[in-house]
């Protein structure tokens, strides 16, 4: 599949936004690796949502690593299970 000329620039405008995102944001970043590191994304996801009291969350969803898991992943299952407003989960065809 081929990409068009819009489509490339688009990308490449995604990335040069991306870059210059990580660098303005830095510092929040790395607290945020660090609390994932420390507490596990699941917990900090939670904490946030709780936190931001939106009506909707949306997340995606990107496999099945064991048997508790069979249709999403662990994260989207504990989200699942305990955040109390309506969640969007994504899940992605296979390739």
């Amino acid at each position: 599949m081929q990409i068009g000329a819009g489509a490339t620039s688009f990308i490449a405008d995604l990335f040069k936004f991306s870059k210059e995102h990580r660098r303005v944001h830095k510092d929040k970043i790395e607290v945020l690796k660090r609390a994932f590191q420390l507490y596990g994304v699941s917990q900090v996801l939670l904490a946030k949502i709780n936190e931001e009291n939106k009506d909707l969350v949306v997340l995606a969803s990107n496999g099945v690593n064991n048997t508790d898991s069979f249709l999403y992943g662990s994260t989207a299952l504990f989200m699942m299970e305990n955040v109390k407003s309506d969640i969007l989960i994504y899940v992605p065809r296979e390739a």
